[in-house]
């Protein structure tokens, strides 16, 4: 999965392609492109995508708990292996954590932390253990786009 907007990232400030060490056209990993791919891997649901069946989040498997400290927790583990078990992220460059909005719901924090440990990127993902999450809810903090 490549973000969209991607391929405009991979161009230099004067518009042209930028190679890497390697030759390679160099990949971004620019704020917004890694806001948009995790937003895309927790809002879709384990199989959604038949060639990568293995990407996306079981979320949604909370529907119908109770808001309790275990499921909090569990579903910050969620949002973790969502994002780490490919290698997309590194699970020490990530922090997860669950902040209570109210008996149903919760407000997901998500910080990317760059190779010396300060945040390259943050956004929210607000869920309710009643419905689901908010697809079109998920925001980059600092940010004033919403990625749908």
């Amino acid at each position: 999965y490549i973000a969209r907007g991607a391929a405009r990232k991979m161009l230099s400030d004067t518009g042209d392609i930028e190679v890497d060490f390697s030759g390679d056209i160099q990949l971004s990993e620019r704020y917004d492109v890694i806001v948009e791919s995790c937003s895309f891997r927790i809002k879709s649901e384990n199989g959604d995508l038949l060639l990568h069946p293995e990407i996306g989040s079981s979320l949604n498997t909370l529907i119908g708990m109770k808001l309790t400290p275990e499921t909090l927790l569990l579903g910050e583990g969620i949002i973790r292996l969502a994002l780490t078990f490919d290698g997309l992220l590194q699970d020490s460059r990530l922090n997860v954590r669950g902040v209570p909005l109210s008996r149903e719901a919760v407000l997901f924090v998500i910080e990317v932390l760059n190779t010396d440990l300060v945040r390259e990127a943050a956004f929210t993902i607000p869920f309710d253990f009643l419905s689901g999450t908010t697809l079109t809810g998920i925001r980059a903090i600092g940010a004033d786009s919403v990625y749908a």
